[in-house]
C-alpha cells in the first residue's frame, strides 16, 4: 500500500511598499505630488536556491484599474532583478485595483497570456516544459485608496502549485548501471488524470477552463537538492519539477502518472493517487522512486519561507502579544493568538493596560482561522451614548493586507442595549481605519443594539476594502455586516457583504445597520459598496446597503432580498431621514414590507424628523440616478407606499433621473412606478427657505399598470395633494 504524509511548512514572499502623497491632480498628470511609489523586492534568501528562487522572473508588468472595473487606466512593464520600483501619479481619494504580474522574459512563447480587459491569466499547457524555471510566474492584487503619507506592503505569490518528484536511490549501483552517473540517460514524463483549470482571474481569484495537462519527456534536472524549499532532504534529488494552476484557498486533488524512461523504453511507472495541490505550495512526491513503485510519501508545503499562505489556526485559548515597533509606529500580527492579544491590549483586559493605538498601523501578516472559538473583541466594553461612543476604542489603522480571517465568532447574548459588539467594537477618530481585509464565515449573535464586523464608527473613522464573504449576523436596533452604526462622521467605502443580516427590531443593513445623526461640518458616507446577503428587520428599516440613513449613499449595489416586518424596506436604504442623499445606486434584489407602509426599490421611506440633539443639520433629500430591477411587494392587508424607486415620500424632496424596471409592484393600497407622495409628515424646519414641494423629474418606469396590484396606483407618482408635487419629463420606456 502506498503511504502518504500531508504536512505544511512556512514560506517567504515578495514584499512591496506603497508610498502615497496627497494630490488633487488627474491621473498621469500634474506636478507629481500625488505620486505613489511601488517597490518590489524579493527576500535575499531566495537567491540561494536552485528552483523557486524567483530570479527567473525578470519582467514586472502592472495594470491599474478603478476599483471594481475592468478598463486598465495605466499599464506598464519594467525589468526586475530581485527588486525594482514603479512610480505612478494617481488621484487622491480614489480607490484602485492594482495588478502586478512578474514572469520570465525567457518563458516559452505562448505559454502565458494576460487579458487586461477581462483580468484573466491563461496558461497554454501545450507550451509548458518540465524542469524549466522560466515557466514560473508571480502575481499580486492590491486594493489601494490613495491618501497622503501611507505605506502599504504587498506580497507576490505564485498562481501555481509546484509539483516535484524526488528520489533517494539515484546512487544505488543498479540505478547507476541502468541510467548512468547522475541519471544522465534518464528522462521522465508526467500526466494528470483529471483535467485542470487553465484560466485564473487575477482580481477575483476565480479559476475556470478545463485543460488536459501532460508534460513530455525531459531529462532530469541537474539540481541535486530536494525539495526546493530551504530544508533539502538528505540523500534526495530531483526527478522532475512542474507548475500547474491550482486554487489558493484549498487543495485540489488528482491522480498523477509518471513514467521513467531510457530512450523510448519505459523503465518504471509511478501511479500516485489523490495528490493534493494548492497555489504557491509545493507538492513533493518522494521515496525510492527508481527502484520501487509501492512505497513513497506525498507532502504539501509552501514554496517560500514566511509569511505563510497556509491558514494559521487558533486553539481558542492561546494569547500572545504582537511586537510594537515604536520607531515606525507599527505592529506586526503574525498569528491568530497575536490578534487575540491585540484585542486584550486595546480593551485593557487579561492584565493589559488599555491602549487605543492612535497613530499606529497594525498589519496582519497571514491568513487566520479562528475555528469558531469566541473572539475576545477589539475594544470590548465600548458603549454608545446617543450619537457618541464611550469607553475604550481602537483609533489606529488595522490593515489586513488582503489577508483572510476565517470562522470568526462573537456571541454576546446578554449584552446591554447600548453595548457595541464586533471584531472591532469601537473604531473612533479621524485617523482610525480598518482596511483591506477578507472575512469568511462571520457569525455574530447579540442582544446589543449595535452589531457588525465593526460595532461603532465615529469621529471620522473609515472602513475600506473589507469583504465579508459569508456568515450570519443577528443583533438589535443597528445591525450591519460591515458596521453596526456610523454616527455623525465616518466613511465606508468599497466594501462587500455576502452574509445574512437580521435585526431583532429595526435598522438592518447589508453594509451598515444605521448611518445617522448629523452635526455641523460632519458627514457620514457610504460609497462603492455591494451587498448580496439577505437582509431582515423584525420591525422597521431594512436596507440592502443601510437600514436607517442620514448620510450620503452613492454608487452602491444590492443583489440580496430585503424584508421589513412593519415599515420601510428599501433595496438600498430602508429609511432616508432628515438629511443626505442616495445617488447612482443599483438594486436587483426583491424588496418586501410585511406591515403598514414603505417598500421601495431604492428607498423604503423618505421623511424628516426635527430633533435638535440628533439632527441639528438637515437638507432637502435627493434620490437621483438610481436603477431598480427587483420586484417590490407590500404583503399587509392595507400596505401602502409601495413603489419602484421610493416607496413612500413624506413632504419635500427631489426624485430625478431614476429608472424603475420592476417586473411587478404588489400592494393592497397606494403604489406607483416611481413614488407615493404624502404630506402628513414633518417639515424640515432647519432647511433655510424651505418650500413644501416634491419634484419628480426625468424618471423612467417600465412597470405596466396591469403589473401593479394596488387599489390606488399610478404610472409614476401617486399624489395625495396635487399642489405639493411637480412632475415633469417622466416616461414609460427606455430610449
Amino acid at each position: 500500500m502506498k503511504k502518504f504524509l500531508i504536512s505544511a511548512m512556512a514560506l517567504a514572499t515578495f514584499g512591496m511598499a506603497f508610498t502615497s502623497c496627497s494630490s488633487d491632480e488627474p491621473m498621469c498628470g500634474g506636478d507629481g505630488s500625488g505620486k505613489i511609489t511601488f517597490t518590489a523586492q524579493l527576500p535575499a534568501e531566495l537567491g540561494s536556491r536552485a528552483f523557486s528562487d524567483g530570479t527567473s522572473a525578470k519582467s514586472l508588468s502592472y495594470y491599474v484599474y478603478k476599483h471594481g472595473e475592468k478598463e486598465a487606466l495605466i499599464t506598464g512593464t519594467t525589468p526586475i532583478n530581485l527588486t525594482t520600483s514603479v512610480s505612478l501619479d494617481l488621484v487622491n481619494g480614489e480607490t484602485y485595483d492594482v495588478v502586478f504580474l512578474a514572469q520570465s522574459s525567457d518563458a516559452p512563447e505562448g505559454l502565458y497570456s494576460y487579458a487586461p480587459d477581462t483580468q484573466n491569466f491563461t496558461v497554454n499547457y501545450t507550451k509548458a516544459a518540465q524542469n524549466n524555471d522560466n515557466c514560473d510566474a508571480f502575481y499580486a492584487v492590491k486594493i489601494v485608496t490613495v491618501a497622503g503619507g501611507t505605506t502599504e506592503p504587498v506580497d507576490l505569490y505564485r498562481p501555481f502549485a509546484q509539483v516535484n518528484f524526488g528520489t533517494n536511490d539515484a546512487t544505488k549501483p543498479a540505478v547507476t548501471a541502468a541510467y548512468g552517473e547522475g541519471l544522465s540517460n534518464l528522462t521522465t514524463t508526467l500526466g494528470f488524470e483529471a483535467k485542470m483549470p487553465n484560466v485564473l482571474n487575477l482580481v477575483s481569484g476565480e479559476l475556470s477552463g478545463s485543460a488536459t495537462v501532460s508534460f513530455d519527456a525531459a531529462g532530469v534536472p541537474s539540481q541535486a537538492a530536494f525539495p526546493a524549499g530551504n530544508n533539502p532532504m538528505d540523500g534526495y534529488r530531483y526527478l522532475s519539477m512542474n507548475y500547474v494552476l491550482a486554487p489558493a484557498g484549498q487543495n485540489t486533488v488528482t491522480d498523477l502518472t509518471m513514467q521513467v524512461m531510457k530512450g523510448e523504453q519505459v523503465m518504471n511507472t509511478l501511479n500516485v493517487p489523490n495528490v493534493p495541490m494548492r497555489a504557491n505550495y509545493q507538492t513533493n512526491i518522494y521515496g525510492s522512486l527508481l527502484t520501487s513503485t509501492t512505497d513513497f510519501t506525498v507532502t504539501i508545503q509552501p514554496a517560500f519561507l514566511t509569511p505563510s499562505l497556509s491558514v494559521a489556526e487558533w486553539d481558542g485559548k492561546t494569547v500572545t502579544y504582537p511586537t510594537i515597533d515604536e520607531a515606525t509606529k507599527s505592529v506586526a500580527v503574525q498569528t491568530p493568538s497575536d490578534l487575540a492579544g491585540l484585542a486584550h491590549m486595546v480593551s485593557g483586559t487579561n492584565g493589559q493596560t488599555a491602549k487605543d493605538f492612535a497613530g499606529y498601523t497594525v498589519k496582519l501578516n497571514g491568513d487566520f482561522d479562528f475555528k469558531g472559538y469566541e473572539f475576545p473583541m477589539i475594544a470590548a466594553g465600548a458603549t454608545r451614548n446617543n450619537g457618541d461612543s464611550e469607553g475604550v476604542a481602537f483609533s489606529g489603522v488595522l490593515d489586513g493586507q488582503g489577508h483572510t480571517i476565517k470562522n470568526l465568532t462573537i456571541s454576546k447574548p446578554s449584552a446591554a442595549a447600548n453595548d457595541a459588539v464586533g471584531f472591532i467594537a469601537n473604531l473612533k477618530g479621524a485617523g482610525a481605519a480598518l482596511k483591506n481585509l477578507n472575512i469568511e464565515n462571520l457569525n455574530i449573535s447579540t442582544s446589543a443594539e449595535q452589531a457588525g464586523l465593526v460595532g461603532l464608527v465615529s469621529e471620522g473613522a473609515s472602513v475600506s476594502g473589507v469583504n465579508v464573504k459569508s456568515g450570519n449576523l443577528t443583533g438589535g436596533k443597528a445591525t450591519g455586516a460591515i458596521v453596526g452604526r456610523v454616527m455623525k462622521d465616518g466613511t465606508i467605502s468599497n466594501c462587500t457583504n455576502g452574509a445574512d443580516v437580521s435585526s431583532k427590531t429595526s435598522n438592518a443593513g447589508g453594509i451598515a445597520g444605521a448611518s445617522y445623526y448629523t452635526a455641523e461640518g460632519k458627514q457620514t458616507v457610504i460609497t462603492g459598496c455591494t451587498n448580496s446577503g439577505t437582509i431582515y428587520a423584525g420591525d422597521v428599516s431594512a436596507g440592502g446597503i443601510s437600514g436607517l440613513n442620514t448620510g450620503l449613499v452613492e454608487n452602491c449595489t444590492n443583489k440580496g432580498n430585503v424584508t421589513a416586518v412593519t415599515n420601510s424596506a428599501g433595496g438600498i436604504v430602508g429609511v432616508q431621514q432628515s438629511a443626505g442623499y442616495v445617488s447612482g445606486c443599483n438594486n436587483s434584489g426583491d424588496v418586501t414590507c410585511n406591515g403598514q407602509l414603505g417598500a421601495g426599490g431604492i428607498v423604503g421611506w423618505v421623511k424628516y424628523l426635527n430633533s435638535d440633539d440628533a439632527y441639528p443639520v438637515q437638507n432637502i433629500i435627493e434620490v437621483t440616478g438610481n436603477t431598480n430591477s427587483g420586484t417590490i411587494t407590500g404583503t399587509g392587508s392595507s400596505t401602502y407606499g409601495v413603489s419602484g424607486i421610493v416607496g413612500l415620500w413624506y413632504q419635500a424632496g427631489v426624485c430625478d433621473n431614476n429608472i424603475n424596471l420592476a417586473p411587478a409592484i404588489n400592494a393592497k393600497g397606494m403604489c406607483a412606478g416611481i413614488t407615493v407622495s404624502q404630506t402628513n409628515g414633518t417639515d424640515p424646519v432647519k432647511v433655510e427657505n424651505y418650500v413644501l414641494m416634491l419634484y419628480v423629474r426625468n424618471n423612467v418606469s417600465t412597470t405596466p399598470l396591469d403589473q401593479m396590484t394596488g387599489s390606488l396606483k399610478a404610472q409614476y407618482v401617486y399624489v395625495n395633494t396635487a399642489e405639493t408635487v411637480t412632475e415633469s419629463g417622466n416616461k414609460a420606456t427606455l430610449d
